[in-house]
């Protein structure tokens, strides 16, 4: 009997099939070896690249801590010097507001009746203290610019399109300030103006505008302070008083105003042991205005009040005696009876003052108009002398 044929694969078909497998798996064992160590190299590489690319960022950026402990050491000096400023600047901030608070406290009196004006700005004073200083000048000059139509009303000016002439002595005890004069006029201002000095100068020659030497020659020179729009003038007179005048002016949209004051309590001004030193003061008060009418004319009108002189050292307000005060307005009381002696003052005073010529507050001479009061003066009584 025949044997059938077997089916099966031969043996050495199937030898040669893991052979092939194996060596494939071989093969792709070894590229993949191959890959990782290629990937291995490449990432090696580029660290390397990236680690040489920063060194030189980091040299150029990063610094010793010896330079960073010198760095926050100048920083600090220069932060606790500004601390230093500031706190110099706070004392010098606290000084001026204690200062400005006294001189305040010195210059407002408390009224005894309701409605009554407070005179806050007739008696001024000024700190010796570079910045009080210069806030007492800007108060002074703007509170007296701020006044000008009251101080023009209280004395009785009309309208302004009406010509006006005011000379008025008023004779109060001496605890109340004394005699006080009080020159004023209201006109055209091209007759305002002989002494020909523009309003736009006053500042600059306001001794020589008040006549403060009388019919003596002004020296030449007498601004002694030139700050933010106001001139301080200081000048001795020929009668020993000393001036110390400040003024300033301002400009609207009709027109402009000067104003002017005697500082007769200045710190700056030294005491000294000069005996042939003026030792008088005289207050002296100026408002003068300039303005154009509706029809294009321009009008003038100006006031100065001036009282007795006081003793700048002493520490009492009290003017000098009206003895020692008529020889400066050529006034002998000495063998006139007590109770003349204030009728015989204020004629001596209307005369010299009649005759020192035509300034901007003078009167003309053919048109006096005086009024005398011989009681003690109200801050509510207007003068009302061109009836």
């Amino acid at each position: 009997m025949q044997q059938a044929p077997s089916i099966d694969p031969p043996f050495d078909e199937i030898t040669d099939k893991k052979v092939r497998r194996r060596v494939y798996l071989k093969h792709m064992r070894r590229m993949y070896r191959r890959e990782a160590k290629e990937e291995r190299v490449y990432l090696l590489n580029k660290i390397h690249e990236l680690e040489h690319r920063l060194e030189p960022l980091q040299d150029r950026f990063r610094l010793p801590w010896r330079d960073v402990a010198i760095a926050l050491g100048e920083a600090r000096h220069v932060a606790s010097t500004n601390c230093s400023k500031l706190l110099t600047r706070v004392k010098e901030m606290d000084l001026v507001v204690w200062e400005m608070q006294r001189w305040v406290a010195a210059q407002v009196s408390l009224q005894g009746g309701l409605g009554s004006h407070v005179p806050t700005w007739r008696e001024w004073s000024l700190l010796a203290n570079p910045q009080s200083r210069h806030l007492g000048k800007a108060w002074i000059m703007q509170h007296m610019f701020h006044n000008t139509d009251r101080v023009f009303l209280e004395h009785g000016f009309p309208p302004r399109e009406i010509d006006f002439h005011h000379f008025d002595i008023t004779m109060a005890p001496p605890d109340e300030g004394g005699a006080r004069m009080t020159m004023g006029l209201q006109l055209d201002a091209h007759r305002s103006n002989d002494s020909g000095i523009p309003l736009t100068s006053y500042c600059q020659h306001m001794c020589l505008v008040l006549r403060t030497n009388f019919h003596m020659p002004v020296p030449p020179h007498t601004v002694a302070e030139v700050e933010n729009g106001t001139w301080l003038h200081r000048m001795p007179t020929a009668n020993g008083e000393c001036v110390n005048l400040l003024t300033a002016r301002f400009d609207h949209l009709q027109g402009m105003v000067v104003v002017a004051q005697e500082i007769i309590d200045d710190e700056s001004l030294s005491m000294g042991d000069d005996d042939a030193a003026p030792m008088k003061m005289r207050g002296r008060s100026f408002w003068a205005e300039e303005w154009v009418m509706p029809d294009g004319v321009r009008r003038h009108r100006s006031i100065l009040i001036l009282s007795q002189r006081v003793d700048r050292w002493k520490q009492t307000s009290l003017p000098v005696p009206l003895e020692e005060e008529g020889p400066i307005w050529g006034c002998d009381l000495t063998r006139v009876r007590p109770e003349m002696r204030d009728v015989r003052f204020r004629d001596d005073v209307r005369r010299i003052w009649l005759g020192l010529g035509p300034s901007p507050t003078d009167m003309p001479t053919n048109e006096p108009i005086v009024k005398v009061a011989t009681t003690p003066p109200s801050s509510e009584r207007v003068h009302e002398s061109n009836r």
